[in-house]
């Protein structure tokens, strides 16, 4: 294991400093679950013909929360260094584990039904001859 800060060396005349640590891999592990719970909770809320414009709203969300984020950390980095990034994000973790905690009465409930995106029209029974 290499530490993240130990390594400096001289690459075409520029001091660069290389980042290689197996906490690294830690840090992802949640993303996957939580676009995969997004995105199946969108699919099956929302009638086909309006998936679309729901992931391209998601998608805004995060582009938004993301500029926001490095932003307002970028900001706290050149205030208080290497710690006010780390209290940026703490904060963030903060405010979106309050804000799923409240918002969480409105998240549909999936358990034992068809995640499948809703239909745009319901199939009617037609009257037959015979």
């Amino acid at each position: 294991m290499v530490d993240c800060v130990s390594l400096a060396h001289r690459v075409g005349g520029h001091r660069t400093l290389s980042y290689q640590s197996e906490p690294d891999l830690a840090r992802g592990v949640g993303v996957a679950p939580m676009f995969a719970a997004l995105f199946t909770i969108v699919s099956s809320t929302v009638r086909f013909s309006e998936t679309a414009e729901a992931y391209g709203w998601v998608g805004t969300g995060q582009l938004v929360g993301v500029a926001l984020g490095s932003a307002l950390a970028g900001m706290a980095i050149d205030a208080a260094g290497g710690f006010g990034g780390i209290l940026v994000s703490a904060l963030f973790m903060a405010a979106t584990t309050l804000s799923a905690a409240i918002s969480v009465r409105w998240m549909p409930d999936l358990r034992g039904k068809d995640a499948s995106p809703l239909p745009d029209t319901a199939p009617i029974t037609l009257p037959h001859k015979g």
